[in-house]
């Protein structure tokens, strides 16, 4: 599966953000890949126009056979911010991660199972009943991590996955990363400052500098 974005254009109160910019990420290379930059730079709002979440001015949109990319995007797409938003505080982390996933269009029994799989290879069965006002910020982040990994979304789009976790929970949050890489199902696009991750998953790499040109790995001046 191939991702191709031609002459990209967006624009924030007609100041333009990205301006005529190409993009293209193989999947059939390589199943991650990562968007790279220095803060400001426009990661967040690549990954939210990738998801369907934020609309474009202008541009071109690719993605395997003659389908409209936006109809494509939300059905398939599943972007976590780098917030905790999205997330119902007065519902447990399970009620959370079933109503997540669910507007994402995924069945009552694939939630059950994949969340079963997921939350054992994350440490987190224990905190799946609680409230998720209750947990800490790494909880709430593990939670957030588990919606993604349970819906049935054909890309999973990671922004800043690594954020609030601690050592141990990070070597569990890169082992199932690896994981899922390795069973091909699911593709994903992360957004991280952390290098181990990035050094572990060995990605194609994708940079945004500081004037907002979208320089692909291996193009020069990257």
């Amino acid at each position: 599966m191939k991702l191709n974005i031609i002459n990209l254009t967006k624009s924030f109160r007609k100041k333009i953000f990205f301006n005529q910019q190409n993009v293209m990420i193989d999947f059939d290379n390589q199943l991650i890949a990562f968007i790279t930059g220095e803060n400001g730079t426009g990661k967040s709002t690549l990954m939210k126009i990738i998801s369907g979440i934020l609309m474009v001015d202008s541009g071109e949109f690719q993605i395997e056979s003659n389908v409209n990319y936006f109809k494509w995007s939300k059905e398939n797409c599943y972007y976590m911010p780098a917030t905790e938003r999205g997330m119902t505080y007065k519902l447990t982390g399970r009620e959370n991660i079933y109503y997540l996933c669910s507007l994402k269009g995924s069945k009552k029994e694939v939630i059950t199972n994949r969340l079963k799989y997921y939350a054992t290879l994350f440490d987190a069965t224990e905190i799946l009943d609680k409230r998720v006002e209750e947990l800490s910020t790494g909880q709430k982040r593990k939670i957030h991590l588990l919606s993604a990994f349970c819906s049935n979304c054909k890309v999973l789009l990671l922004d800043e996955p690594s954020v609030g976790l601690d050592t141990y929970n990070l070597g569990l949050l890169e082992d199932i990363l690896i994981k899922i890489n390795n069973e091909k199902k699911q593709k994903i696009i992360l957004v991280s400052h952390d290098q181990d991750i990035k050094k572990k998953l060995m990605g194609e790499e994708i940079r945004v500098n500081k004037d907002k040109n979208i320089i692909m790995k291996g193009e020069e001046n990257l």
